[in-house]
């Protein structure tokens, strides 16, 4: 398992050059006990779900060995405008490293176990005109 969580995040670095990721992380739900989805939200995966879906698939399969691509469920792409996302980040704050998580509840979703990659809250537009007016 741990080498399926280092393999995973070592690919956050590659999603960065996209632009903005806001999370990054592995869910195990309750419901789909020892399988794994790969959940991204960023600026760039907003405009093209499908895309970004194939961008995170062709940074991760290459990575991973037979068992562990059998792990893996589905990638999740969400909405960096979701509630869901301001509601984590300001719950969980890690960017690069790795946070554990048992038994939360992400949206609605029971989620057994989590390894968060990434989580930060996104920029709004009116922070950015703040911050070039200053």
């Amino acid at each position: 398992m741990n080498s399926l969580v280092e393999k995973v995040r070592s690919c956050l670095p590659a999603l960065d050059r996209r632009g903005a990721v806001y999370l990054f992380a592995l869910f195990e739900r309750e419901d789909a006990a020892g399988k794994w989805d790969i959940v991204l939200s960023s600026e760039w995966s907003d405009t093209d779900a499908t895309t970004a879906n194939k961008l995170v698939s062709n940074e991760v399969v290459p990575l991973l060995n037979r068992d562990e691509l059998a792990a893996l469920s589905r990638i999740v792409v969400i909405p960096s405008t979701a509630p869901a996302i301001a509601a984590m980040s300001s719950a969980i704050n890690v960017d690069g490293g790795s946070v554990e998580v048992q038994d939360c509840n992400f949206s609605g979703l029971q989620i057994k176990h989590a390894f968060v990659f990434r989580c930060k809250r996104p920029v709004s537009k009116s922070q950015i005109a703040e911050q070039v007016t200053e």
